[in-house]
């Protein structure tokens, strides 16, 4: 057993012993990578070598065809590394991403993946947390999978061994927030839905119902509390 699969914990390792790699890494979807931060100098003995990650990703899909997503706002990395594509959207260990932040994530990692050549490499500290948060929020945003459960489910199997992948609650709330998001973004875009008349002038409109569903999670068990 090696350092760096002591390191690697509970997520699954790319391991390939004739062509001498050992990454932490996994493919999530054939074009969706998660991994631990690309590393320099003595972090790079137990987290993912920079040099290791970027000579797999050149070999495996060409220089061109893959972006890298860093999501550590702690920590960056020269990204003239990887001269074609890198993008960074990072938040806290541990934490939730701000929502906008996830939905510009989507936004572009969702607009890269439209080359069906092109992956995206994804990763934050260790690569589990924040990486799988971002991820299955992709997943929902592309439509792979049917639900926010679906999404943590396939990113949880994939990326580690016994199935604790997301499991800060505040990342698994975001995840179900995003698939309503994602819900309404399209029901609102529906053609079914027709927009305000330009009136060339200002407009009175009377709001007659609002109608919500669900309550956030948070005031369930208070929901006789809320005022009507």
């Amino acid at each position: 057993m090696t350092v760096r699969s002591i390191v690697s914990e509970n997520r699954n390792r790319y391991v390939d012993l004739k062509a001498s790699i050992d990454l932490d890494l996994t493919y999530i979807t054939e074009r969706i990578i998660a991994m631990s931060h690309p590393s320099e100098g003595w972090e790079g003995l137990y987290r993912n070598p920079l040099k290791e990650v970027k000579k797999f990703l050149d070999d495996r899909h060409g220089s061109a065809n893959y972006k890298v997503y860093n999501l550590r706002s702690e920590k960056q990395y020269h990204e003239e590394v990887f001269p074609f594509s890198t993008s960074t959207y990072g938040f806290q260990d541990h934490q939730a991403p701000p929502f906008d932040v996830l939905i510009e994530f989507c936004k572009d990692a969702g607009e890269w993946l439209k080359d069906p050549k092109h992956v995206v490499a994804i990763h934050c500290k260790a690569g589990k947390g924040r990486t799988g948060t971002a991820i299955a929020a992709l997943l929902l945003y592309t439509h792979q999978v049917v639900n926010s459960d679906a999404a943590m489910r396939l990113y949880n199997i994939k990326r580690t061994k016994d199935g604790r992948g997301i499991t800060i609650p505040s990342q698994i709330r975001y995840v179900r927030y995003f698939e309503k998001w994602v819900h309404w973004t399209e029901i609102n875009s529906s053609p079914i839905v027709k927009p305000f008349v330009n009136c060339g002038q200002s407009c009175a409109i009377s709001i007659y119902k609002v109608v919500m569903y669900g309550i956030p999670t948070a005031y369930k068990n208070h929901a006789g509390k809320l005022s009507t």
